[in-house]
């Protein structure tokens, strides 16, 4: 099976007892991998036309390995048969099972990477002390011996001590994960790329920002159809692994935002190893204003007035939130609520709510994002550009004009799905924005 630039190789499925090994690269229709930068583990999907008896031989019960292997087509430029991705999931639901004809049925096969189905039958119930990042390699290592975590310097959490309440590895790492900053009050992800397999990533998104600080060099992908047009071309060719052929926009709701208190609010708690309370005045504008990367899009230089005051400086008027916690519980360390965390804990929630808000997925050849070394998906920076909607404009010989420079720009790589068909090999990436494009003249 050949799509473009990306061949199966090896797409082997192992019966629960290991008894029996079925390989169906050469009949898969449809195979998807799922990125996600809030997840550490890759899920996935398999569609495959049976025409051997594998479903009554494999006797599927949510069990199965899948090994994959994916390789570069000989026959496309860049390292050949070199590079090699493999990776190894468990079958842990058949989706359905579709009969076609009297000797033929049309399987399809929910997948999760073998870390995130390992870490559902285990349990973590341990104390644990040190830095954010120490506790959450020390999880992985014990219960998932083998995975490597890349791990960022960029952390604002004190050495800590806590007990893990009987989670499953990788959600007490996601648990940690969610309540660790960096110096600048950013969110951490955690989370699991094609590209690098027995790696997970534990970054700030201000580390992702700084390594995206510079893409000035970076070819823009490009949603028009003239330049679609253009790409069929042999001379245009080169321009073809750029061109968006699809683009929808996620729900915007800054409404949704303001309720849940992550643009303006009064945020604070009792803290009950004192007995005292503790208040403080959020305000997102105020507090991100000073992050490199975060430009036009999250300034909230906003015009609205209600009674003669800005929205975001309603003293003692704004949505109140209250909550219990005790602070330094153990001696010498502390925890993840004293009132010198709490605002950098409150702007990296904002943070991560009003990223995916107004997200974009757009879909492009896969060509440019599956064989090299590093990861260039989730992660990562890309630049966008499509048209203005003002037909009053559209004239060739004003390109820059021709250009919607709000919707253009850096995004940050959100989520990707890798599709793997009989006909093509695309991604759909889910995108957040960052800036405007700026103007070329």
């Amino acid at each position: 099976m050949s799509q473009q630039n990306i061949i199966i190789e090896k797409a082997m499925i192992t019966t629960s007892n290991g008894s029996d090994q079925f390989d169906i690269a050469t009949v898969i229709t449809d195979l998807l991998i799922y990125e996600h930068i809030d997840r550490p583990y890759l899920t996935g999907s398999l569609q495959f036309l049976d025409t051997v008896g594998v479903f009554d031989r494999a006797q599927f019960q949510g069990l199965e390995k899948f090994e994959l292997i994916l390789k570069e087509n000989a026959g496309h430029p860049g390292m050949g048969d070199k590079r090699k991705i493999n990776r190894t999931f468990v079958i842990d639901e058949i989706t359905d099972a579709t009969k076609s004809n009297d000797n033929s049925e049309l399987i399809t096969l929910h997948l999760i990477e073998e870390i995130g189905f390992q870490s559902t039958f285990l349990n973590v119930n341990k104390a644990y002390s040190g830095s954010s990042r120490n506790i959450l390699e020390k999880i992985i290592k014990e219960f998932h011996p083998g995975i490597e975590v890349s791990v960022d310097v960029d952390e604002a959490m004190y050495p800590m001590k806590l007990i893990v309440p009987n989670m499953p590895p990788l959600a007490a790492a996601q648990w940690i994960k969610d309540k660790t900053t960096s110096s600048f009050g950013t969110p951490f992800y955690l989370y699991s790329t094609l590209n690098e397999p027995n790696k997970l990533r534990f970054e700030s998104l201000a580390t992702i920002l700084e390594r995206g600080k510079d893409i000035s060099a970076q070819k823009p992908y490009t949603f028009s159809r003239a330049a679609t047009a253009d790409s069929m071309d042999p001379g245009g060719q080169q321009n073809a692994p750029f061109i968006i052929s699809a683009s929808s926009q996620q729900n915007l709701s800054i409404s949704d935002l303001f309720a849940r208190g992550f643009i303006t609010s009064e945020q604070g708690y009792w803290d009950t190893s004192t007995a005292s309370s503790e208040t403080t005045a959020f305000a997102i504008e105020d507090n991100v204003s000073f992050i490199e990367g975060l430009d036009t899009r999250f300034k909230f230089s906003n015009s609205y007035m209600y009674k003669d005051e800005k929205i975001n400086q309603l003293k003692g008027k704004s949505k109140k939130y209250y909550a219990i916690h005790a602070s330094y519980p153990y001696e010498s360390k502390v925890s993840f609520r004293e009132m010198e965390s709490l605002n950098r804990s409150l702007t990296a929630k904002a943070l991560r709510n009003i990223l995916v808000t107004g997200s974009k997925t757009i879909t492009v050849p896969g060509t440019n994002f599956s064989f090299d070394e590093k990861s260039k998906t989730i992660g990562n920076m890309i630049k966008l550009k499509f048209l203005n909607n003002d037909v009053t404009i559209q004239s060739p010989s004003d390109a820059d004009a021709m250009v919607d420079k709000v919707k253009s720009g850096k995004h940050m790589i959100y989520a990707a799905r890798h599709n793997i068909s009989l006909e093509k090999y695309d991604i759909n990436l889910t995108c957040v924005k960052l800036d405007n494009l700026e103007s070329t003249k």
